[in-house]
């Protein structure tokens, strides 16, 4: 297969490791990848360049330059504020990579995110939104065994998570999505600010065939947090220490109470969330080649729900 050309805009953290140690960053899951060839980075940060250089050897760009560049994958790693004005600027300087990938979330506004997704389909760019988490095996098989009803019905799922709705809490949205499709939006509850003013941390009621799916915010200045639990008529998935691990379930008899059924633990593991990158870039590797982009809906649909909740506070 022929390499996918990528190329940075914004070298920070993420894509450098958060001490600048590459680690737990895109840089360390691509720089050696068979199936990526980094062509270099646009930033005015130049530390970060340099880092981003002894680590590929690759060189630093202006953006009007990338018109000139073969490029597959343009990948934008700067604060969300910065996104749909880079985007429109890549557009309107005529670069026209296949994909765009973009750090969650992809906007900071509802508006925003339209017009941005359709200004990329209007030029035939697809969109990769970097939701680690969707991208590791312990959700997607999930998602799997729910669609294959192994599982049977769902009857409830919770998401807690810290740090703003739009920041951390479309992690949970968009896990929501890739596992049940389209949900109902029900009602809000209790919101704060911990992180950010235009971005509260919201408690968010959804149902999924008339099963609830409730967001619970947990304050970020006490501590951080991200979890999951998911009950199923024949099992559940309890994801613990900000996914890390996974407590496993299975329908059976109750040891305590002769006659009863309950689900009972059946395995305790650690998850691929220490590989979530490297997951994710395998998966758009494929996603790529198979023109298999995201949809407006699975693209918008966290700022769908931070619009409803300001239009109605």
């Amino acid at each position: 297969m022929k390499r996918i050309k990528i190329i940075f805009i914004g070298a920070g953290n993420i894509v450098t490791g958060y001490e600048r140690n590459l680690k737990n960053c895109h840089l360390a899951s691509l720089k050696e990848s068979e199936d990526y060839e980094i062509v270099g980075v646009v930033d005015p940060n130049q530390k970060n360049v340099e880092v981003f250089q002894k680590a590929t050897g690759k060189k630093r760009y202006e953006l009007n330059e990338l018109k000139n560049l073969e490029i597959d994958i343009i990948a934008i790693c700067t604060p969300t504020e910065t996104h749909d004005k880079l985007i429109d600027e890549i557009i309107s300087l005529g670069i026209r990579p296949r994909c765009i990938f973009c750090e969650k979330p992809f906007t900071n506004s509802l508006d925003k995110a339209n017009l941005t997704f359709n200004n990329l389909t209007k030029n035939g760019i697809g969109l990769i939104i970097g939701y680690q988490r969707s991208f590791m095996n312990s959700f997607k098989e999930i998602a799997v065994e729910f669609k294959k009803n192994y599982l049977g019905s769902f009857l409830f799922g919770d998401f807690k998570y810290s740090k703003g709705l739009l920041n951390n809490g479309s992690h949970a949205i968009d896990l929501i999505y890739s596992i049940f499709g389209d949900v109902n939006f029900e009602r809000f509850g209790k919101s704060f600010v911990d992180y950010n003013v235009e971005d509260p941390s919201v408690e968010v009621f959804f149902s999924f065939q008339k099963r609830s799916i409730h967001l619970i915010p947990i304050d970020e200045r006490i501590f951080s947090i991200f979890e999951a639990d998911l009950i199923f008529e024949k099992a559940r998935f309890r994801f613990i220490n900000n996914s890390f691990k996974l407590e496993k379930y299975k329908l059976g008899d109750d040891s305590n109470f002769p006659g009863y059924s309950s689900l009972n633990p059946d395995n305790y593991i650690d998850t691929e969330m220490h590989i979530s990158i490297d997951n994710m870039w395998k998966e758009i590797a494929e996603m790529y080649q198979n023109k298999n982009f995201f949809s407006i809906k699975r693209s918008t649909f966290v700022h769908e729900v931070l619009n409803d909740f300001k239009l109605n506070s």
